[in-house]
């Protein structure tokens, strides 16, 4: 597991994480998506919409994924 994925999922975050459907509306489709950022770079809301939406047409990819492909 990555150490992202440690954090998430291993530290006091997880609480939050499993009581996320008390916060949000429902899930239709991917809600979540990462993607490597180059250091230095900041990315914006955009950009992230964008990677979003390549995740909803085209799945899992190098440039935009889930926990399915980080894992």
């Amino acid at each position: 597991m990555t150490s992202f994925g440690a954090f998430t999922f291993d530290t006091v975050h997880r609480q939050f994480m499993d009581r996320g459907d008390e916060w949000h509306l429902p899930k239709t489709g991917p809600n979540l998506v990462m993607w490597w950022v180059a250091a230095g770079h900041r990315p914006s809301v955009a950009e992230a919409a964008a990677r979003l939406d390549h995740l909803v047409a085209h799945g899992a990819t190098d440039h935009a994924f889930d926990w399915s492909f980080a894992t």
